[in-house]
């Protein structure tokens, strides 16, 4: 092509200038460029559809040693890969992954590859229980909205709450926990003490327990002593309380022996901000407070888990 010759890539070049070039070929021609045109932008838009909508595909979800194993490919080749919002990796050219991750605690998690998300269901995962958590107990209502009137919660049924085992122990048939029926053991065996002790000696008095050197009337491993009794938590102390109920602040017609009038009971639970203090429930009135591990106060042991 000379320097001084026209270019058929220059902007102003038209078909109609072609030498010998008919009017209807070139109309032809041009409809020809125009559905060329088209075609090149439905490939566009295709490629670009196919990469909007990429595809998860898994081949292994299961629990393994209590995390997560997932194996799997992605439609988009080459991605990042992130497990309940955490990145774990990334697939290779093939799309192809694998990771192991947190277990849900419902046994699902979400999988991401940058484009899309999947909800992945764990092979052989059990769902953490959910703990039952009680109302109050409150049915008197003082302002709309309030506790009273909402009542939210489990009711403190089952009925009853609680069941006597005729064994020296109590089970509350809402959280599954397992109580000793006398609320003031000590003073039972020594009338002189009263019952009333600090918190180091309540934990200590929980161990002599387990060991049998006080016999507290639990006769419930196989006509002896259980061996886990323990000093309840403050959560677990104070599932107990019903905020319906003074003096006691327990579920009417429950057995329990002894529950002292003005008693506060301690829990296991140290302060966080002073661990010379820890948290104790008045039964009386369900107040929960902390105060000096020096204080003395009365002791409920209880065993098990909260289910």
């Amino acid at each position: 092509m000379g320097r001084n010759e026209p270019s058929i890539l220059q902007s102003d070049f038209s078909l109609s200038d072609v030498p010998g070039m008919a009017n209807g070929a070139v109309k032809v021609a041009q409809e020809l460029r125009s559905v060329v045109s088209v075609f090149c932008w439905l490939v566009i838009l295709l490629v670009h559809s196919h990469a909007a909508h990429a595809v998860i595909h898994i081949q292994v979800s299961e629990q393994r040693n209590g995390i997560a194993y997932v194996q799997g490919a992605t439609t988009l080749g080459v991605a990042a890969i992130s497990w309940e919002g955490k990145r774990v990796g990334k697939s290779g050219t093939n799309g192809r992954f694998s990771f192991y991750g947190t277990r849900p605690a419902d046994c699902v998690g979400e999988l991401t590859d940058g484009d899309q998300s999947a909800e992945i269901d764990i092979a052989g995962c059990n769902p953490d229980p959910v703990a039952p958590l009680a109302n109050t107990g409150q049915t008197v209502s003082y302002s709309p909205a309030d506790d009273g009137e909402l009542q939210k919660g489990l009711s403190t049924a089952p009925d009853p709450r609680f069941s006597d085992n005729q064994d020296g122990t109590i089970t509350d048939n809402l959280t599954g926990l397992i109580w000793l029926a006398d609320a003031n053991c000590l003073a039972t065996l020594i009338p002189s003490h009263r019952g009333p002790m600090a918190w180091q000696d309540g934990l200590g008095f929980v161990g002599d327990l387990n060991n049998g050197v006080y016999d507290c009337s639990d006769t419930s491993n196989q006509g002896s002593h259980q061996v886990d009794w323990r000093l309840p938590n403050v959560k677990e102390l104070h599932s107990l309380v019903n905020y319906g109920e003074y003096d006691s602040a327990l579920t009417p017609g429950h057995p329990f022996l002894n529950v002292t009038g003005g008693g506060s009971y301690w829990t296991s639970t140290s302060g966080h901000e002073d661990a010379g203090d820890a948290w104790f429930v008045r039964l009386l009135n369900g107040r929960l407070s902390r105060e000096s591990k020096e204080t003395l106060n009365f002791v409920l042991p209880v065993r098990g888990t909260t289910q």
